[in-house]
């Protein structure tokens, strides 16, 4: 008897104990940070980052010196453009911001997948995040080679992804930008207040369309890339110029920056503060060759003539003796469909 009231005693304490355990598991959730996000809401930052830290910073910056579109004149840019003081290391924040976006673009491509997806039918957010996907993946692989991407952002799940070539990389970029197209095409709903790119049109189709012309004129480019080794590909680029941007005014530009000191974008921030960068020789022989209009456009002039600096020699100096870029306003929007290599 004393057996059986112990055993009944210790059974409702446990059931006591667990159930408070469930009671406080419930308390302790902190409500306003939550776990799951909408894939519409997660598109702004995918955005954002694309914009800011693919187009906008370090890889542009080096890749400017390195095709000789600039010439590094001071600090860390001199020693980028004399091939002196580069590592792995030299580039692990733009390896991780590239990654950091495209593991927001995989969660999204996850939420909205038309068989697994808790969003399958959301067809204009998987758009759209195919498209800036595609181009993160390009700028990746354009500046790396071997990159991982079938087995990355997964987290613990996967702490060593395979690296995958570049031929591969470039086949997954052409069918996330066809797919995009597709998707497009077939969204009924436009979250046009999440889209910071084209979301001024104001019009579901307007809207849709551009996104479309996005993808035809990165197909094109990205085509014009492997011309090398695939030479069958320029009446296809043809064909996509058609289908692409008419004007500048129709150009994937994110244009959210403001004329000021501190909100201002960060190319014109890097060329303000730290004065790194100088016109190249290369470029500006290249233009003076074809007495080409934009010199007095693109760059400022010393002593009423344009000087380019030479790359892998020229002084290390801040200002006053070679041309640099030449900023008309603090704002000068990034289109992301022009070449950052």
């Amino acid at each position: 008897m004393k057996i059986l009231k112990y055993l009944l005693t210790a059974s409702i304490a446990f059931m006591l104990f667990a159930c408070t355990e469930d009671i406080m598991d419930e308390v302790n959730k902190d409500l306003n940070n939550t776990t799951q996000m909408d894939a519409k809401n997660l598109l702004p930052d995918i955005i954002l980052k694309t914009a800011h830290e693919t187009t906008g910073t370090d890889l542009a910056w080096y890749a400017t010196v390195f095709i000789e579109h600039s010439a590094g004149t001071w600090a860390q840019s001199s020693d980028a453009d004399r091939r002196e003081g580069q590592s792995a290391s030299t580039y692990n924040n733009s390896w991780n911001s590239l990654y950091n976006v495209l593991t927001i673009c995989k969660l999204v491509l996850n939420k909205t997948d038309p068989v697994t997806g808790i969003e399958p039918d959301n067809y204009w957010v998987r758009g759209v995040t195919q498209i800036l996907t595609a181009y993160n993946l390009a700028v990746a692989t354009d500046f790396w080679g071997e990159i991982p991407w079938t087995e990355a952002c997964l987290g613990i799940e996967n702490l060593k992804p395979r690296y995958e070539k570049q031929s591969v990389i470039y086949g997954y970029i052409f069918e996330l930008l066809d797919d995009a197209i597709v998707n497009l095409d077939r969204a009924t709903l436009v979250n046009l207040d999440k889209d910071y790119i084209f979301g001024g049109l104001a019009d579901d189709d307007k809207n849709k369309a551009a996104w479309i012309k996005t993808a035809n004129s990165l197909k094109a480019r990205y085509l014009i890339r492997l011309s090398e080794v695939q030479s069958d590909n320029l009446t296809q680029v043809m064909d996509l110029v058609n289908s692409g941007f008419a004007s500048n005014e129709e150009a994937c530009m994110f244009n959210k920056y403001e004329a000021s000191l501190s909100k201002a974008n960060p190319w014109w921030e890097f060329w303000y503060y730290r004065r790194h960068l100088s016109v190249s020789q290369t470029l500006l022989g290249l233009m003076e060759e074809r007495a080409d209009p934009r010199r007095a456009v693109y760059f400022t002039q010393i002593g009423g003539e344009f000087v380019g600096a030479p790359n892998g020699t020229a002084l290390e100096v801040q200002s006053g003796t070679y041309s640099r870029s030449r900023f008309s306003t603090a704002i000068t929007p990034f289109c992301m469909t022009q070449p950052t290599r």
